[in-house]
């Protein structure tokens, strides 16, 4: 049966869970991985069945973010001028909200948040934050004035920047088996 090996004097043979895989044993390659898979011990069934799980779930992953791609594709090259007006719009009312979300925050602490401030440190943290509140909302509506202002600038180009979009996307769309291929081989 070969040689035998011991972790130390009071551990079993190592053998009795990994087969006697020396040379000359007769296993090929896939049989002598597939059995040490099968037998070893640290191994349980619950981690080969998260191990098959884990597979599953990145081949699923694949697949649907590949149809994803092809749908965005399809969906870019007949929407290319809305997606457009559409995307200057929501960064302008990303700015606008989040501006009136800073204004809406309140300026006391928590209850539990007042670790013993004197009411002078309490007058003096609320005046802070009051100011670093109206301040940041002031830059996130400069923000969102200054995308009105590039989107009016735009506005009349977006046409052409339309029909650049589904030049590309036609092109994509032509070579999309090697675009495939690069997805799934990553």
């Amino acid at each position: 049966m070969g040689e035998s090996y011991y972790f130390d004097e009071e551990q079993e043979d190592i053998g009795e869970y990994y087969g006697d895989v020396g040379g000359g044993d007769g296993y090929d390659e896939g049989e002598l991985g597939n059995q040490a898979f099968d037998q070893n011990p640290f191994i349980g069934l619950d981690a080969k069945k998260t191990i098959q799980f884990f597979m599953f779930v990145v081949m699923a992953s694949l697949a649907i973010s590949t149809g994803f791609v092809i749908g965005a594709l399809y969906f870019l090259q007949r929407q290319a001028e809305k997606v457009i007006k559409g995307s200057l719009f929501c960064i302008i009312a990303y700015f606008t909200i989040f501006g009136l979300l800073f204004l809406g925050l309140p300026t006391t602490p928590s209850a539990n948040g007042y670790y013993g401030l004197s009411d002078e440190e309490l007058s003096e943290y609320q005046t802070d934050t009051q100011q670093a509140k109206v301040i940041m909302a002031a830059v996130l509506f400069i923000f969102a004035l200054v995308f009105v202002c590039y989107t009016k600038a735009v506005w009349p180009n977006i046409p052409f920047a339309a029909s650049t979009m589904r030049t590309g996307v036609t092109a994509c769309k032509a070579n999309l088996g090697g675009e495939l291929i690069g997805l799934v081989s990553f």
